[in-house]
């Protein structure tokens, strides 16, 4: 009996630890289920003004609507789709009436960087306020 004692108790060790990691993937599941519930709900809520400031928290994925001036200003970021090939996801600044703010305007073929965009004013609708951390330290470097 003695010679089966070590094996036992490594089985045992082991089943709790399979057990263990079992409860938490279920614990996980349930938290990124709700966390994408949350996402969702606040990406097809009804657009709202942009926040005088944002809080990352409370704001991230907050849907919003914006009247401006889409500037000449851009930035190009290399990046590449793997069925499309390379090109530039756009960063554009925009003008509110009382502050500059960075879009998103998406992404653009290699060959379409120099293509003329729309600019001028416009009023954008239901635009995701996502990636606050990247937004925030955007504005402080003041654009």
């Amino acid at each position: 009996m003695k010679k089966f004692l070590a094996p036992i108790l490594f089985g045992l060790f082991g089943a709790l630890i399979l057990a263990y990691l079992g409860v938490w993937q279920t614990q996980r599941l349930q938290w990124k289920e709700a966390r994408l519930f949350q996402i969702s709900t606040m990406i097809s809520a009804v657009p709202v003004d942009l926040p005088d400031f944002a809080i990352p928290k409370a704001h991230q994925y907050l849907s919003v609507k914006l009247t401006g001036e889409l500037l000449k200003d851009e930035l190009h970021v290399l990046t590449s789709r793997p069925p499309i090939g390379p090109g530039y996801r756009v960063i554009a600044k925009f003008k509110t009436k009382n502050r500059l703010i960075l879009i998103d305007r998406g992404f653009i073929r290699e060959g379409d960087k120099n293509k003329d965009r729309t600019l001028g004013f416009v009023e954008l609708q239901e635009i995701c306020f996502g990636q606050m951390k990247l937004m925030n330290f955007l504005h402080q470097i003041q654009i």
